[in-house]
């Protein structure tokens, strides 16, 4: 294992905020991921229990997730509990690019009063290893940790990504319809609908304006891939050293 190298990643200065709603909070440390999905007391054991995901949007293979710690701060940026993981399960995982794994930290006891989790600030710290990985230059998108064949390239245009809109929104679990006549691209009946070369775009009814605007380039319909993915309940995340588009939805 020369070639194993040692990557430790401090993070004692940045304030995350987890939501017990169903939004996601992101920590991004050199292409690697926590993204909360819920954050719980466990009624039976009193625990703390923040639930989520690793996922990896780096060049590189990454293992041996370590020496991982968790400060929980309350609205006042007080220490409301702080506790460290060392877990031999936790340092078994290996993710390669565009991969994730589902983990959950538990605090082994947790009793306070003031359980407005949506205020509460993390502070992390953890180590991990990394393995060099072939080079690929192209757009790489995974679904839930799966990539996603593609049969027409994805482009980035102006900093955003554009897909074609049946052979990826379709495999996210989106239903596609497209009005040939008006250029319009219907998804989920009618929840959201683009325009072809247009910047505004309808959700639920109302318009919402685009960074970029859907195109067809070679008789293939392409979409914003972040706009859409997003209003369809999914998490998104962008690792722009490795074009990897890592995109999750685990209801």
């Amino acid at each position: 294992m020369k070639n194993l190298k040692l990557a430790t990643c401090l993070l004692l200065a940045f304030l995350l905020v987890f939501s017990t709603m169903g939004s996601a909070s992101a920590l991004t440390i050199s292409g690697i991921e926590y993204t909360s999905t819920d954050v719980y007391i466990d009624e039976e054991t009193h625990n703390l229990v923040v639930e989520g995901y690793f996922s990896n949007v780096a060049a590189v293979t990454i293992k041996g997730i370590s020496d991982f710690s968790l400060r929980v701060l309350d609205k006042n940026k007080e220490i409301v509990a702080e506790d460290s993981f060392p877990d031999k399960k936790l340092e078994a995982i290996t993710l390669a690019p565009g991969e994730i794994a589902k983990w959950a930290f538990h605090f082994d006891y947790f009793d306070i009063i003031d359980k407005d989790f949506e205020s509460y600030n993390y502070e992390y710290e953890f180590s991990y290893m990394y393995l060099p990985t072939p080079q690929d230059n192209s757009v790489k998108i995974f679904y839930n940790g799966k990539k996603l064949n593609l049969d027409v390239p994805a482009r980035i245009v102006n900093g955003r990504t554009l897909v074609p809109v049946r052979g990826v929104i379709e495999q996210l679990g989106a239903k596609v319809s497209y009005d040939a006549k008006n250029q319009k691209v219907s998804i989920n009946n009618g929840e959201i609908i683009l325009t072809i070369g247009s910047k505004t775009a309808l959700v639920n009814g109302k318009q919402v304006t685009l960074d970029v605007a859907p195109t067809v380039i070679n008789n293939r319909t392409l979409v914003p891939l972040r706009f859409i993915s997003e209003n369809i309940d999914c998490n998104v995340h962008w690792g722009s050293n490795a074009k990897v588009i890592s995109i999750v939805n685990l209801q």
